[in-house]
């Protein structure tokens, strides 16, 4: 059997939902771009137009015919992939509809690049895995493409200002325990700016909260100081 009619056959349910040539062209045309390690491109499928143009602006990519193709090609991309999952929805009960198709059009996103990078080839497939080594290049890469500095800076004050008003004293905790407190409190406010859930991969939470820690411990350090009895 070749290659790609295994790969068909083991996709065979999203191959029979989604216009595989238009969303490999479209994969093909963000790979040109540069945009993003692949490896992380399952948001590029369901972001649509204006998500794009945000990450093109951040990253201050500059305008070219696959800039533009690719901005022309992300709405319809986005609205093949929820009709796709809406498709795998039918006949299943579920007591949040909308967070179920969420949800689904996340999976289904990471799985049609599977498939793509299946297509690829083995080569190409093996430079994707030696580029996901998770240090802090390419968690800080991984972080910032999707909230701002500005944004990170907001969130761990929220969270700041949070214990600083509570009237608790923490000279029972050790510095350690705090710090591990305040980042597990960070990490689950920041979530909900990661369109893409990567709490699912383990290696890429640890090194995104190696890198918060980092940053921020020494301020969390005064903050634990001026929490504790011992100031």
């Amino acid at each position: 059997m070749k290659p790609k009619t295994e790969i068909l056959i083991k996709y065979s349910d999203l191959v029979g939902r989604y216009p595989l040539k238009k969303i490999f062209e479209y994969l093909n045309t963000l790979q040109k771009v540069s945009i993003t390690n692949m490896m992380g491109a399952r948001p590029y499928l369901y972001g649509g137009r204006d998500w794009v143009q945000k990450q093109i602006d951040y990253f201050e990519i500059e305008e070219d015919e696959n800039v533009e193709k690719l901005l022309d090609m992300a709405d319809d991309i986005k609205n093949i992939v929820i009709a796709g999952s809406l498709k795998g929805q039918e006949g299943e009960e579920t007591n949040d509809f909308v967070r179920s198709i969420e949800r689904r059009v996340q999976i289904e996103s990471g799985d049609l690049l599977k498939i793509w990078m299946d297509f690829k080839g083995k080569v190409i497939k093996e430079s994707f895995i030696n580029e996901a080594k998770f240090d802090k290049k390419d968690a800080a890469n991984f972080l910032f493409r999707r909230i701002s500095l500005n944004e990170l800076e907001d969130e761990f004050y929220e969270y700041y200002e949070y214990f600083e008003k509570r009237s608790i004293t923490y000279a029972n905790h050790s510095f350690y325990d705090f710090k591990r407190r305040f980042l597990n409190g960070m990490m689950d406010g920041i979530h909900g700016f990661l369109i893409d859930g990567f709490m699912e991969d383990s290696n890429m939470y640890e090194a995104v909260y190696g890198l918060l820690d980092e940053m921020y411990e020494d301020q969390i350090e005064e903050l634990w100081y001026e929490l504790t009895d011992d100031n």
